[in-house]
């Protein structure tokens, strides 16, 4: 029916430091990724400021300083390369033709 069920974003779940065995997505408290399950990685923050790991949604944690395993295939695509390198404008020379010119002078041409 071109309809698309919607997944509900998983939350924060802090199970313990050290963790109780190994962690599924955004469970924490991580150390490593050894401690998160299959492909997971640790979601590394330093403090109450620092992002939640991508894919997951806070919920009601009360360790805001504890890292949490996530899928990094919920990680944000990184911006665009360019494939041609930047044009640099670089500015023409002045040119003295001759005082007096013998025709109309062109750009940055002077007598």
């Amino acid at each position: 029916d071109g309809h698309r069920e919607l997944q509900a974003v998983p939350e924060l779940t802090f199970l313990g430091n050290p963790p109780p065995g190994l962690l599924g997505p955004c469970e924490g408290d991580c150390d490593g990724d050894d401690d998160c399950r299959g492909d997971l990685i640790c979601y590394e923050r330093e403090g109450d400021s620092d992002p939640f790991p991508p894919g997951c949604a806070r919920g009601t944690v009360s360790q805001d300083r504890s890292d949490y395993c996530y899928d990094p295939a919920n990680m944000p695509s990184s911006a665009p390369t360019l494939s041609v390198p930047p044009t640099v404008y670089v500015p023409p020379r002045l040119k003295f033709v001759r005082n007096p010119p013998r025709s109309p002078l062109g750009i940055c041409e002077g007598d």
